[in-house]
């Protein structure tokens, strides 16, 4: 017997929202024995976005023996089983009556589920006759695993060991009962300081140099290779996750019946907890995460969320590296040296993956409008025109990849932020400048100085007096026509004595990465979650000149310049992303110089 997923109960040092887990009274779940007490006549219900299972990819994508669900309860209580499929009622599958005085294993068929339609989630309600305790479930099939199928799990980690041991507390506790111990094992790529290995036979420590997430986890997939692992699983090391994932992801790839079958991951803010950050992703001209916004309390969106096959459908998907898990053997191309952001998306898009995502299997992170700053803009606008260079999947002309640079320097323009405006420029002239900007600057150490002295107003730092009171004479938001009028003056910088009249913000962290809530503003103070740092930002018409000009010149050249560049890029990327790359940068064989072709042309 194969368990495919196990209930999960709510864990405070994950998640708050309950809902999430399970739909039961108040006061019912004891957070302190890990368990559901219900009182006669309770009723609760596992129709979560963590509990359900959903019927349709495990059936479609995985090879099953059959369907059961396992129980441990005491009590006297009634089990429905439910089908529930898309734009119907839920369908009864099961009922049972359970009565025990001790806590009891209860084990229910239900295979008959394909008698109605491989569609669908599958879910299942307690309701206590008398007082009942919920202990523990699991969904299983008789269809055994795959021993020649085995797991490498790479966590890239600088300068977290607070995180890290966590990370590492938890896993170890996940292996005492893992039924697949020995298929698995744990590689920590550390690129920072010296970490004390901890001493367990599935667990090793490998110190690396600092080459960023792309170098971290082209190590982890070395030692993936060479270890002849079938299945790499990249985490992050500040994702707050359930290690549940673990069990889910290696069943599942395990099981598929399509050898190029990966998973990735979704992404859960902790600002809004109960919602959808992204479940899958698509990239074209800019990121767009999948069911970005959805409610995960409410079982419907729950529902259509799994039933979205655009992940499938589309050839610019891709899959974030907080969980991501794929096939050793199809990964043809390494990790492109962006040091960080952009490296995901490019490793999806060169390799022939099909991505797949599961309920549940999720992790929880920060808001990454809260991580924006200059440094990490200029890698965000550096891997955007990149991926469209070097991918020929991913050509979109030299007119629509150029306004993706005017895109990024334009919104910032129109927050104020000149400073990352201005490492904005930076990123744009790297990318003409040829990949030497990336294989002679794996460290990131250079370009990172460089705009480290332009932050000054975009420095966090505690409150002063200087910071002025809001002035709030108009809201574009009221009027669709202010909003447009703001959009096309570049939010004022159009207008003339633009200051005098315009408004005075605050913004709360929530607000700060959305460009409609600045139109009509020319000071803008920005405020820190959990902390009581801020910054402000002035309309400064002279800086908008500078970038301007700047931004005019280098898009001449980018223009110009544009096939030998995209040239360039696509003949280069297969030999950068390469495990040989990899190798000589890690100093793991002797080799030749890392210096690639330079570009002809380079930039100012």
């Amino acid at each position: 017997m194969t368990i495919l997923q196990h209930i999960i109960l709510p864990d405070p040092a994950i998640s708050s929202q309950n809902d999430l887990y399970i739909r039961a009274p108040e006061q019912a779940f004891d957070t302190k024995h890990l368990q559901v007490n219900l009182a006669p006549y309770q009723t609760i219900q596992f129709n979560t976005y963590f509990n359900a299972l959903d019927i349709a990819r495990w059936h479609d994508r995985t090879s099953l023996k059959g369907l059961s669900l396992s129980i441990t309860c005491k009590g006297h209580f009634e089990l429905q089983i439910h089908h529930c499929l898309p734009d119907q009622n839920p369908q009864l599958l099961v009922t049972k009556h359970c009565a025990s005085v001790h806590r009891s294993d209860y084990f229910i068929d239900i295979s008959n589920y394909i008698f109605q339609r491989q569609k669908g989630l599958i879910t299942f309600n307690i309701i206590a006759v008398k007082s009942t305790v919920f202990y523990a479930g699991y969904f299983a099939t008789r269809q055994p695993l795959y021993p020649t199928k085995t797991l490498a799990i790479c966590i890239t980690t600088y300068n977290r060991p607070d995180a890290l041991g966590r990370f590492i507390t938890g896993f170890k506790t996940f292996l005492l009962t893992c039924p697949f111990v020995d298929q698995l094992h744990l590689f920590i790529i550390n690129n920072g300081q010296t970490i004390i290995p901890p001493s367990h036979a599935n667990i090793t420590a490998i110190e690396n140099p600092n080459y960023g997430g792309s170098g971290g986890f082209a190590r982890g997939l070395i030692q993936a290779q060479d270890a002849n692992y079938s299945h790499c699983l990249f985490i992050d090391d500040d994702a707050v996750a359930h290690m549940e994932n673990i069990h889910r992801a290696f069943v599942f790839l395990n099981l598929a019946k399509d050898p190029a079958t990966s998973l990735c991951g979704a992404m859960i803010s902790t600002a809004r907890p109960w919602a959808m950050w992204e479940n899958g992703a698509v990239f074209h001209t800019r990121c767009r995460p999948l069911w970005c916004g959805a409610d995960l309390r409410d079982f419907n969106q729950v529902q259509e969320l799994c039933t979205d096959t655009r992940l499938q459908n589309t050839p610019h998907a891709y899959g974030g590296w907080w969980f991501f898990a794929f096939p050793v053997a199809l990964a043809k191309y390494a990790p492109f040296p962006f040091f960080v952001r952009g490296d995901d998306i490019n490793f999806s898009l060169s390799n022939p993956f099909k991505l797949e995502t599961l309920n549940g299997v999720v992790s929880l992170q920060e808001d990454f409008a809260e991580k924006d700053s200059p440094q990490t803009l200029y890698l965000d606008l550096r891997n955007h025109l990149v991926q469209h260079l070097c991918l020929p999947s991913q050509d979109i002309g030299r007119w629509k990849t150029c306004w993706i640079a005017w895109w990024f320097i334009l919104r910032f323009c129109a927050k104020c932020h000149y400073e990352t405006a201005n490492a904005l420029i930076y990123a744009w002239r790297d990318v003409l400048g040829g990949t030497e900007s990336f294989t002679q600057n794996l460290g990131h150490e250079k370009r990172h100085q460089h705009i480290s002295a332009l932050i000054d107003q975009e420095a966090w730092h505690p409150p002063t007096k200087a910071t002025r009171s809001e002035r709030r004479r108009f809201d574009p938001r009221r009027s669709k026509y202010a909003a447009l009028f703001f959009k096309y003056t570049i939010n004022g910088h159009l207008l003339p004595f633009y200051p005098l009249f315009a408004n005075r913000i605050t913004l709360t962290p929530e607000h700060r990465g959305l460009l409609h809530e600045v139109w009509g503003a020319a000071e803008i103070t920005y405020l820190q979650r959990d902390s009581p740092n801020q910054y402000s930002v002035r309309h400064s018409k002279w800086a908008f000149a500078k970038i301007l000009g700047q931004a005019g010149m280098l898009s001449l050249q980018f223009l110009w310049n544009y096939r030998r560049l995209q040239r360039h890029y696509t003949n280069a990327h297969p030999k950068i992303a390469a495990r040989d790359f990899w190798l000589r940068a890690f100093d793991l064989t002797p080799a030749p110089s890392l210096e690639s072709p330079r570009y002809a042309t380079t930039a100012p």
